[in-house]
């Protein structure tokens, strides 16, 4: 009776809630309005697993994962940064306007199709000032 009682107080029609139970190792997924629960388990993490294995073993490991996953193969990468000559105030802090270019362009080694990603981007810089700093502690 407590517990239903508690329920209704903490949790309004047609929310939901979840509670956790540490003990126990599970998590407890509640719908008030469907009066309805799931019981999921948590499952713990194993922090040792890769440090059974050398470094150099694990390293040539990965690399090998990577060869054999991947069947595209970058041709050309090419990152740019152009300073347009745009200045303005933003937020009361001169800036200074970039454009920011990454460029790659790929071949499937399967296929032998070819393509070409972009990614622009402008951002506003400034300086840091001491102005700057104090607005970032502020903050």
């Amino acid at each position: 009776m407590l517990g239903g009682t508690v329920a209704k107080l903490i949790l309004k029609s047609g929310e939901e809630g979840e509670i956790i139970d540490l003990p126990a190792m599970s998590i407890l997924k509640m719908d008030h309005k469907k009066k309805e629960y799931e019981v999921f388990p948590i499952e713990k993490i194993d922090i040792n697993k890769s440090s059974n294995v050398s470094e150099s073993e694990n390293t040539s490991e990965s690399k090998e994962e990577e060869k054999s996953k991947s069947d595209i193969r970058i041709i050309r990468s090419e990152f740019k940064v152009t300073d347009t000559g745009e200045e303005q105030k933003v937020n009361n802090f001169p800036c200074r306007k970039y454009n920011i270019l990454w460029l790659t362009e790929w071949e499937s080694i399967n296929s032998e199709q070819k393509g070409t990603d972009s990614l622009s981007t402008d951002v506003w810089t400034t300086k840091t000032t001491t102005d700057l700093k104090q607005a970032q502690e502020t903050e």
